[in-house]
């Protein structure tokens, strides 16, 4: 399937266009405090956008992940290349953060509560916009899991898994509440669950 897609010839900048716009103006709203019009309710819905982003991105690691496999690249080195297209943007966000709270802020960046955390912003994603990292972190680490499980499932019963999977995010909300109340587990269950956006 992945073969006969042509990666370079595609819509996807059209599409991250769009879902970038309805991110954009859903926290526009917000931050102005300013009431979204009834008209404008899919456009400013941020999930659409994020669940867009996505489901663009699962569709190109399941492409990258099906290149590396045919051109013989073990999954480390899978790994390691889509570290090397993750991390440069994010390092130097925090190389940038960093002096700006150093020389603005008289912040000393070298206290133990600055390194823990820049330890958060770099692998847990709990700064801002960072919060998507560990989602996109999993779903390069479970690539070899969904490869394999559904490389050779037809188009209904892909359908049908996807919307099985969409549950989770129709419910997201309510299942995040349930299960931050089970001791040992709701500790570690927030908004990145995986299930949420699997």
């Amino acid at each position: 399937m992945y073969k006969e897609f042509n990666f370079k010839e595609n819509w996807f900048d059209v599409l991250r266009i769009i879902a970038i716009t309805i991110v954009m103006l859903s926290h526009s709203f917000r931050w102005f405090e300013i009431e979204k019009p009834s008209w404008l309710m899919f456009f400013t819905d941020g999930s659409i956008g994020v669940s867009m982003f996505f489901a663009m991105s699962g569709f190109l690691i399941m492409g990258a992940y099906n290149r590396a496999i045919q051109n013989g690249s073990s999954y480390i080195l899978f790994i390691w290349n889509r570290k090397l297209r993750l991390y440069p943007s994010i390092i130097s966000s925090a190389v940038f953060v960093s002096v700006y709270l150093l020389v603005y802020k008289n912040m000393n960046i070298f206290s133990f509560t600055y390194v823990k955390f820049i330890i958060g912003y770099l692998f847990l994603g709990r700064w801002g916009a960072l919060w998507a990292i560990p989602v996109t972190i999993l779903f390069y680490l479970i690539s070899p899991l969904v490869y394999y499980t559904f490389k050779n499932v037809k188009p209904l019963s892909g359908m049908l898994i996807i919307l099985f999977f969409w549950q989770f995010n129709l419910w997201d909300k309510q299942l995040i509440n349930y299960l931050q109340h089970i001791p040992f587990i709701g500790k570690y269950i927030d908004i990145t669950f995986f299930l949420c956006f699997l």
